[in-house]
């Protein structure tokens, strides 16, 4: 009786906060551009007297929708097929004022004209939540479409959650890699000046430390691929020199969407990545060389000498990724492991260095040997 009074209460209180049509924003998807809102963004209302909760909403889907999405498809094997313009799902909190990130309900299970949606993570929708980050759902392959006239689809949303969630439903455009390289050089440059000014600002500012004195080393390797970087990045508000490449950081945040920075592990948003225009010029310059450094009067020169080692912060960052980090150098070369004798086993005791001592080989008797 008290769990029915509890849960009614609850009810209660969260319902003050649900409307029919809640004023959402959702947070904009970096690689995705809305093209239409096919449904408005819906609270999933839980009714109190349940603990599992259904609710079914709809949306139509116009003969221009259908024709556009029939355009924009790539087969990539006779029955599976890719859509460049897609129609997803999002969930979000029920939140009024600030955008909202993409949240799924504990226990969501969505079905698509009867057909259930893969969750993310390898797990289908109506296992047990586990910890993983909301994204929008493609749900095209499941959607009826027709050129000639405009068609319903149907979407159940099943759940297990006290907290308000919504829903929506967009119509939305894919971008490439290439497309967002192209977005992101036109407005992401940075200047080779504005690279050069931080470097004399940063030197005098580490005079008085013990391990640096009048240069800074940094890497062409990208931290992510461990390959020369192509296009080097990082955010404006990073205060490292050592920069990501952006196409292997682009990747990385298709397939999880991270957006922190692999160094220092700031956030690291597409709005807020800049190219560096200054290790552009340096990439062109230099083919086999993977490490330089920079003197007091931002100029550079190349560290060809394979005993200068590189030292990177190893330690695992929150996104999961084993980091380089960017860090000062000394003039000394790296301490020198000791020396370790190996005795080889298939030279002859007349091959052996006369300098080592000679151990005479002895027989190994079994016991019956002393009873014969």
């Amino acid at each position: 009786m008290m769990d029915l009074l509890l849960r009614r209460t609850l009810w209660r209180r969260n319902s003050l906060f649900v409307h029919e049509d809640p004023d959402v924003k959702f947070t904009k998807l970096p690689f995705y551009e809305c093209v239409s809102e096919l449904m408005q963004p819906k609270p999933l209302v839980a009714e109190w007297f349940c603990e599992s909760q259904t609710n079914y909403f709809k949306f139509v889907l116009s003969s221009e929708h259908s024709k556009i999405l029939d355009e924009n498809r790539k087969l990539n094997t006779c029955t599976d097929c890719e859509y460049t313009i897609q129609i997803q799902v999002r969930f979000c909190m029920l939140g009024i004022y600030l955008e909202q990130n993409d949240c799924f309900p504990k226990n969501l299970c969505v079905h698509v004209n009867g057909k259930i949606v893969t969750l993310p993570c390898g797990l289908q929708s109506g296992d047990v939540r586990t910890q993983r980050p909301g994204c929008p759902l493609d749900i095209t392959s499941l959607c009826h479409l027709s050129r000639s006239h405009p068609v319903s689809n149907q979407i159940k949303v099943s759940w297990e959650d006290s907290q308000n969630f919504c829903v929506t439903v967009l119509l939305v455009k894919k971008f490439k890699i290439n497309a967002m390289l192209g977005r992101l050089k036109q407005s992401g440059f940075r200047d080779a000046n504005n690279t050069k000014t931080t470097i004399k600002h940063k030197l005098p500012s580490d005079a008085d430390c013990e391990i640096i004195s009048t240069c800074l080393r940094t890497s062409l390797i990208c931290p992510l691929s461990m390959k020369r970087m192509e296009i080097p990045i990082r955010t404006e508000s990073c205060t490292h020199l050592q920069c990501f490449d952006a196409q292997t950081f682009l990747r990385m945040n298709i397939e999880k969407s991270v957006w922190r920075c692999p160094i220092c592990d700031k956030p690291a948003p597409l709005n807020q990545i800049v190219i560096d225009g200054l290790l552009v010029e340096i990439l062109k310059e230099t083919v086999d060389i993977n490490e330089i450094q920079f003197n007091e009067n931002g100029s550079w020169s190349p560290v060809e000498s394979s005993e200068n080692v590189v030292h990177y912060n190893s330690a695992k960052r929150k996104s999961g990724i084993e980091d380089l980090g960017f860090s000062h150098f000394s003039s000394e070369s790296p301490p020198k492991k000791s020396k370790v004798d190996v005795i080889d086993l298939t030279l002859t005791s007349d091959e052996e260095s006369n300098d080592q001592e000679w151990i005479p080989f002895q027989p190994v008797y079994s016991i019956d040997h002393f009873f014969h």
